[in-house]
């Protein structure tokens, strides 16, 4: 058991983050103060990571990934981290 002192990293996986959805998930999750994994077809792609990137906390609180849904394993660093 954590002493109170420490404080325990919140962290979750949001899968489609630059949907319309997606997006609004990641944000109230980053206003909650979790560590987000969140995955994108294309994370060098601005016109859709742009909108997650300028959210407030997402400098030290989101990674995005770009997992392939037809490789086995992709996903596993993405959850995992």
């Amino acid at each position: 058991m954590a002493d109170e002192g420490e404080k325990t990293v919140k962290r979750v996986c949001v899968t489609g983050a630059a949907g319309y959805i997606g997006l609004w998930l990641v944000k109230d999750l980053l206003q909650r103060d979790y560590t987000v994994n969140a995955t994108l077809r294309d994370p060098g792609d601005k016109r859709k990571s742009g909108s997650l990137l300028d959210l407030a906390r997402a400098e030290d609180r989101l990674k995005l990934f770009q997992p392939d849904l037809l490789k086995e394993g992709s996903f596993d660093s993405t959850v995992e981290e």
